[in-house]
């Protein structure tokens, strides 16, 4: 299950010009506008990261996905582990960069 979603707050701060004025949508208004919208391209590339990770045994460090962008955070138990994490993560179609903030456990 991916880590990364867009909130309907999220979709408003980038579409409306005045997300703060004093008119909310109703539940209804809210529905139709999430189903309106494609689910991001980070969510698909989230999920590949989750897959990639858990194949590792590397499934308990935290990620995030900021468009071909991935951020590490988390203890990598030994220097071994570490390198084929980033090896699977140079491995996915989409990923760009990795931002590594891991430490060695």
């Amino acid at each position: 299950m991916p880590r990364s979603h867009r909130t309907y707050d999220d979709i408003i701060a980038g579409t409306v010009p005045d997300p703060d004025s004093s008119i909310r949508p109703t539940a209804a208004q809210r529905r139709e506008a999430l189903a309106r919208v494609p689910p991001p391209r980070d969510e698909a590339l989230a999920v590949k990261v989750d897959e990639a990770l858990r194949e590792i045994g590397a499934g308990h460090l935290a990620f995030e996905v900021d468009g071909d962008r991935v951020i590490l955070r988390g203890a990598v138990a030994d220097l071994h582990t570490w390198r084929r994490i980033d090896a699977a993560l140079r491995a996915i179609d989409g990923v760009e960069e990795i931002d590594d903030r891991t430490h060695l456990a």
